[in-house]
């Protein structure tokens, strides 16, 4: 199931994406690990959540890429953002301390996921760039699902 509880078999990896410590915000854009595959695995459902809502903007926004740093290939099909004007994966928003699946987006049921096989070892490294003056990203954690 995308974007919920998994199923048997799903295990989670959570990462607090904040450098500077605990409830610490990401105020400019940053780009750090996020996850290496304990064995072969299929990443089912990439989220997040942070504690203060971010709307779409036009001007000042947030947009998300992961990448397969071992096969420097794209999870993500169409980047997740909150530019207002963009459309597929884009023109998205946070609500505070609601789990937000970067990758299906609901308004158009469409799961933006690709290359979500990786081998053991691999590395995933997630790319949050901040455009213009976008709100800062309070205690954001990223949720990784995924199954051996």
């Amino acid at each position: 199931m995308v974007g919920g509880l998994g199923s048997d078999g799903d295990k989670f990896h959570i990462v607090n994406l904040s450098t500077a410590g605990d409830h610490a915000a990401i105020s400019a854009t940053t780009t750090q690990a996020v996850f290496v595959a304990p064995d072969a695995c299929e990443i089912i459902d990439v989220s997040m959540e942070v504690t203060t809502s971010v709307a779409a903007h036009a001007d000042n926004h947030w947009t998300i890429t992961l990448t397969n740093q071992t096969g420097d290939v794209s999870l993500l099909s169409d980047s997740f953002d909150t530019d207002s004007d963009n459309t597929g994966n884009g023109g998205r928003s946070f609500t505070a301390d609601t789990i937000t699946s970067l990758n299906y987006n609901s308004s158009n049921s469409n799961n933006y996921l690709q290359n979500a096989v990786l081998a053991k070892g691999d590395m995933i490294k997630a790319t949050l760039t901040k455009a213009a003056s976008g709100s800062n990203l309070t205690y954001p954690v990223m949720i990784i699902k995924y199954r051996t």
